[in-house]
């Protein structure tokens, strides 16, 4: 399939999923967020000109302030980026396995169309037609990965104004014995500094980030630190496998762990392993220890999940 078909159908198939997202009731103000964006981008955008700095992590009230709040605007900028996000994991992952020999990828057509599958996600689509900057931070996070090293430097930048939390993905670029050694410090420093990190963590882990009734995951809060350990370990994989919506099987998680299932069946098709890196499962349970609640987690999630076939396939290719 060329780039031109997957660009046209990823914007066919966002605005079909428009359409029937509001002919079932799905409105603009389905995730509390959007009215947030709407009715106080032009303070935060008056707060950034007078501090720019403020920037971070408040990209997307900016822009909601610039698009002077169209609901029709943001959610046409969110179409078309979702589709070029598409396009570039398209052309990245044809391009990464062309020349990979038939001993490293197996059953090439089959996985290929389950990739396609899976670009399609039905949850991305969903986020893609709201007022979010969900499908902003997916396509900087492609493009940080895509990139060489100096057009990174900006991706990551123009990725912290809108998540400054962003920067961390970097770590999904770490393998080998740079991650070995990474790892290493990462203990030492915790046993160094143990009372400070046990504080922030504590911090974070009193955060309460369940905002729908339905979609509890068990988050294990009231454990403390041992419960912050819990997640770091359990949820990565049941977010890997999609093996949460068996345990909160909410309507609104049956997208998110389709596309789990998804990528497990490709993974499992080109290469005959499940899908993970070292690195991301190290990410993923650091955003465990940071995000106690589940939806919360699961968004943040979405980048690393979006670009882990290509980090799969880079991680084969040099095996």
């Amino acid at each position: 399939m060329n780039n031109r078909t997957i660009l046209g159908l990823s914007f066919f198939g966002s605005f079909l999923f428009l359409l029937i997202e509001r002919l079932v009731g799905i409105g603009v103000n389905f995730h509390p967020d959007a009215n947030t964006y709407l009715t106080t981008s032009g303070m935060v955008a008056g707060e950034i000109a007078r501090h720019p700095s403020y920037v971070l992590n408040h990209g997307y009230y900016l822009w909601t302030y610039i698009l002077g709040g169209s609901e029709v605007l943001l959610i046409l900028s969110n179409m078309v980026l979702f589709s070029l996000t598409n396009l570039v994991v398209h052309e990245a992952y044809v391009t990464y396995t062309r020349n990979m020999p038939n001993s490293k990828i197996r059953n090439r057509a089959l996985s290929y169309g389950i990739f396609l599958i899976f670009i399609f996600s039905l949850y991305r689509l969903h986020l893609s037609v709201h007022i979010l900057k969900d499908t902003f931070i997916v396509f900087f996070s492609t493009l940080l990965l895509t990139s060489t090293r100096l057009k990174g430097a900006f991706w990551l930048a123009l990725l912290m104004i809108f998540r400054i939390f962003g920067v961390t993905y970097i770590v999904l670029f770490v393998k080998g014995r740079p991650l070995a050694l990474l790892v290493v410090i990462s203990i030492i420093g915790s046993f160094l500094y143990q009372d400070a990190l046990n504080s922030i963590l504590l911090d974070f882990n009193e955060a309460e980030m369940d905002f729908r009734e339905g979609t509890s995951i068990p988050s294990f809060q009231n454990s403390g630190i041992f419960g912050v350990i819990i997640r770091m370990v359990v949820w990565p994989f049941l977010m890997l496998s999609g093996l949460f919506v068996f345990i909160s099987p909410s309507p609104l998680y049956v997208p998110i762990a389709l596309s789990s299932f998804v990528l497990q069946w490709w993974s499992f098709s080109a290469f005959g392993k499940p899908a993970y890196t070292l690195s991301a499962i190290g990410l993923l349970a650091i955003l465990a220890a940071l995000v106690p609640g589940f939806t919360s987690y699961q968004r943040y999630c979405l980048p690393i999940l979006t670009i882990l076939p290509l980090l799969i396939i880079s991680v084969r290719k040099g095996s």
